[in-house]
């Protein structure tokens, strides 16, 4: 299942075209594909396009708070397959 709300950010609708195609290609492979998630990240050597950009500041990105939201939705995705084992 990929991720999709009706609340994607715009960071997250350029992403999804890029994950949507590797999605495709490992399940091509036999890999299930279980989630995806989206980040901004900071450009390297571009600091106007970090500073300025439509999504405002994104230099030292990601950046803990990224990080620890996709600790929290891998360990939530994690204990909802272990249901599935009892």
């Amino acid at each position: 299942m990929m991720w999709m709300n009706s609340e994607i950010v715009p960071s997250q609708t350029e992403a999804v075209p890029m994950t949507a195609w590797l999605r495709a290609f490992l399940e091509h492979l036999g890999y299930l594909v279980l989630d995806a998630w989206h980040v901004p990240g900071a450009f390297q050597n571009r600091d106007e396009l970090n500073r300025f950009g439509r999504l405002g500041d994104i230099r030292h990105r990601p950046d803990e708070a990224d990080l620890a939201d996709i600790r929290n939705q891998v360990a939530g995705l994690l204990r909802s397959l272990d249901a599935f084992r009892q």
